[in-house]
């Protein structure tokens, strides 16, 4: 949809949870391609069961939290010295 009205658009797939090394390299990608990071949109989000509660079991719940959780933390670790950095660049420069 993106590209159809004329914006630019990268698609990488990557596994939130699994190495930090997938998420480096998906925001290495969004670099190369874009040359910046201006701001990030995180929303990570895995289904389970719906069970109430009481009947959820601790594992499946911790699912839930190790990719809801996990993964945004894990790609805001990395998104957030790009965007500093970045903007730091941005004031250094004379106008």
């Amino acid at each position: 949809m993106i590209k159809e009205a004329g914006g630019p658009a990268l698609a990488v797939k990557c596994d939130l949870c699994q190495a930090e090394e997938q998420v480096k390299r998906c925001l290495g990608q969004a670099i190369e391609t874009f040359g910046l990071l201006d701001f990030a949109f995180n929303n990570s989000c895995v289904e389970q069961k719906q069970a109430l509660t009481e009947e959820l079991a601790v594992e499946e719940w911790g699912g839930v939290i190790h990719t809801d959780l996990r993964g945004v933390f894990l790609c805001l670790k990395y998104e957030i010295p790009l965007c500093t950095s970045m903007n730091e660049d941005e004031e250094e420069e004379p106008s």
